[in-house]
């Protein structure tokens, strides 16, 4: 795969640039692991993009719980909206950031997790909405946290979550190219069918015959009785408007690209994710290429790191000085006396 020359492919330049610009490189190293674990739809999108999405989810939910005025108006405008600059490096930004991440690492969708985590918090008697470095578990709820959420994210619910979500193209058989977010899917998908075994041929019928998420011989071989009833089944639930084979959509390589890709702080070398991706040739040179601009624009590759660093030595200066200062006072005392 070569590093695609396509509108969708300069979007995710930019977004790359702005990411590497504004975050720790060091906070985007998981994004490779996380493009194995994410909700499906989130795959395929730059993390900017994702945490564009979580930040609306983040708002939508704190507007469902916020009590109205008479008028219908909200009586509590809480939320990040208002504060969080997402052209700036800022606190609310990396909070928002990381907790972004930690709900990829459930693989659920954002408003499920939100949801999740807005009523996880009203059960412990909290009186005020969560902020998003608060969207996870502390050492002391741990514990509940983990049991709680097993409990609410059920195979049955994440099956109905993937019926309810819009046809993903970069998942049918057409565009397979073997990418770890598609393999990864598709492993996700098997467990699913076995997990689903009273409802089995009907979720065959979605995600074989409809969507053409799962590869059809493999199902065939893991599960064919049920394959067999899927098809037996197709015509009449088709005249129902039921497993409708979506049109074939063949995607090009630019709209194939996935969330890691060309992310500063990844060793493409050594991650367990990228050693057999084959994008892994063109990530690197989007990586190369953003570095460069970055050392070109800014004059170091790594602002938020030299942002630290500038600070840190200012810090010392400042604290030098002050002695220096305070040993020349007690210097001049001594000469006075």
């Amino acid at each position: 795969m070569n590093l695609p020359n396509s509108c969708t492919s300069l979007k995710r330049s930019d977004d790359v640039l702005r990411l590497a610009t504004f975050h720790s490189h060091n906070n985007l190293r998981d994004e490779a692991e996380l493009i194995t674990l994410k909700w499906p739809a989130y795959r395929f999108l730059s993390p900017w993009r994702c945490n564009l999405l979580f930040r609306d989810a983040y708002n939508a939910q704190i507007a469902a719980m916020s009590p109205r005025n008479g008028d219908g108006s909200l009586s509590y405008l809480g939320g990040i909206s208002g504060k969080l600059d997402m052209r700036s490096n800022n606190s609310a930004h990396t909070q928002l950031h990381l907790a972004r991440q930690h709900a990829d690492r459930t693989g659920m969708p954002y408003d499920e997790y939100l949801r999740f985590c807005f009523d996880f918090a009203s059960r412990r008697t909290r009186d005020f909405v969560p902020r998003p470095n608060q969207l996870r578990p502390n050492p002391k709820s741990e514990a509940a946290w983990s049991s709680s959420i097993v409990e609410y994210w059920t195979a049955d619910r994440m099956y109905l979550s993937l019926v309810r979500e819009p046809h993903l193209p970069q998942f049918s058989q057409e565009n397979g190219r073997d990418l770890p977010a598609q393999t990864s899917f598709t492993e996700t998908l098997i467990w699913l069918a076995g997990e689903n075994l009273p409802g089995l041929s009907t979720l065959l019928g979605n995600f074989v015959l409809s969507r053409r998420w799962m590869p059809e011989h493999i199902v065939a071989h893991r599960f064919p009785l049920a394959l067999e009833k899927a098809k037996a089944d197709a015509d009449h639930f088709k005249s129902l408007g039921v497993y409708v084979p979506e049109p074939l959509h063949v995607l090009d390589d630019g709209e194939l690209l996935q969330s890691c890709f060309g992310l500063p702080g990844i060793n493409v070398d050594s991650d367990v994710t990228c050693k057999t991706c084959p994008a892994k040739n063109a990530c690197e040179m989007l990586r190369t290429q953003t570095l460069n601009s970055l050392l070109r624009m800014r004059g170091t590759s790594e602002p938020v790191a030299e942002r630290k660093r500038q600070k840190n030595r200012e810090r010392v200066a400042r604290h030098r000085l002050k002695k220096t200062e305070g040993q020349n006072n007690e210097l001049t005392k001594g000469l006075a006396s």
